[in-house]
């Protein structure tokens, strides 16, 4: 009991701190229009900026490969700062180069600290590591939640994109130096440090089959945050009807962590990846065919609910397959899904510029609809790589 209580001011501190990283990521969405006006960019340019986040983000591998050698509470608190950083670059940019920069820093420390405290309460909760996973990401979506709408609302009010950048500063410092002094309590959990990574590559050749899972994932969260208050402002909303949509849809995939989360290990993984992605896909289908605000937010409410166990359930996955190298797994699940990210920001960008953004949003239904047909083919070549 008493080991177990020990735990439980590190899984706070990281819960807040993955809220205030949620929100300083999903302020990018609200802000492209003004960026696209104040820069005077095209859709395609502004998505290939908007990727630079997912670039950014390939460090990933490197980050769980170095929490798996440091100390994953070490690594993230070193990744909260350096994500405050970028988040002031962002505050304080007036050029193009600033921006390019910070987003580039941000999608570094985003994937240092992804890779590095999943690990960390996947290997530090192992009894119950899916029900922790979800209820871990139910701070992203918080702070995914309540991004964009404040943001939105922040630029109708200031006329600035820039001022939501600088509100979670003073909370991520002092987030950041709260995980570094716990640090210690990660140490004597189940995961033992420091560990042998000598044959990291072989043990992510291995998990490929799952791994694969995670850029259609990322690919639609991201898709979806980034572009909808565009495509909605350019179909005839307002932006605040859009950041609330996509504030709406963040906080239904917490609501959705909290409900299923605690059921995933009695499912079954490949059950739960497999069964929500396809109720995900149907919910958005029907959004995209009825072109009526209030049925809209009600699909993507229903889609962020049954989306939002996914992603936890796919990392719960990948650790459980090897705790000793969560870390490196960890960041090796977020690369590929950056590579999601970047391909889902930029193709949309370049279908809203050539098609029109009615039709730009098919590529959320393909990337849905990809989720499922990879959950359950990976599943099988695992167990046939057991066999």
């Amino acid at each position: 009991m008493k080991s177990a209580l020990r735990k439980y001011p590190l899984w706070l501190v990281t819960f807040l701190s993955f809220l205030l990283y949620s929100f300083i990521v999903n302020v990018l969405g609200p802000s492209l229009p003004s960026i696209k006006t104040e820069l005077q960019l095209d859709d395609g340019s502004l998505g290939l900026i908007a990727s630079l986040f997912a670039i950014g983000g390939l460090s990933a591998v490197i980050g769980g490969y170095l929490s798996d050698r440091r100390g994953r509470a070490f690594v993230g608190s070193v990744s909260l700062g350096v994500l405050g950083a970028s988040s002031v670059l962002m505050g304080t940019s007036t050029v193009l180069p600033t921006i390019v920069f910070a987003l580039l820093l941000m999608g570094v420390a985003a994937g240092f600290f992804s890779a590095s405290v999943n690990a960390m309460i996947a290997s530090t909760f192992s009894e119950v590591r899916g029900m922790a996973m979800n209820l871990l990401h139910v701070a992203w979506n918080i702070g995914s939640s309540v991004a964009p709408p404040v943001t939105a609302s922040l630029i109708v009010i200031t006329g600035s994109w820039r001022v939501s950048y600088m509100i979670p500063i003073p909370l991520l410092i002092a987030v950041g130096l709260l995980l570094y002094r716990f640090r210690n309590l990660e140490r004597n959990s189940s995961y033992d440090s420091p560990v042998d990574t000598s044959n990291v590559l072989r043990e992510m050749s291995k998990v490929l089959p799952i791994a694969m899972i995670a850029p259609f994932i990322l690919a639609l969260e991201l898709g979806v945050s980034f572009w909808l208050p565009s495509v909605m402002l350019l179909t005839g909303f307002t932006l605040v009807e859009g950041g609330t949509i996509v504030g709406v849809f963040w906080g239904m995939m917490g609501v959705g962590r909290l409900v299923l989360g605690p059921l995933t290990d009695r499912w079954g993984y490949r059950n739960v990846i497999t069964v929500n992605s396809i109720l995900t896909l149907i919910t958005l289908l029907i959004a995209w065919s009825v072109p009526v605000y209030l049925i809209i937010l009600g699909m993507y409410a229903a889609a962020g609910f049954f989306l939002g166990p996914v992603y936890p359930t796919t990392l719960a996955w990948i650790n459980s397959l090897n705790p000793r190298l969560g870390g490196s797994l960890s960041g090796f699940l977020y690369v590929l899904g950056t590579c999601g990210i970047f391909i889902s920001t930029v193709m949309t960008g370049f279908m809203i510029q050539i098609t029109g953004p009615r039709l730009a949003q098919l590529t959320f239904f393909v990337f849905a609809g990809l989720i499922a047909v990879s959950g359950f083919l990976g599943s099988r070549m695992i167990a046939r790589g057991k066999s």
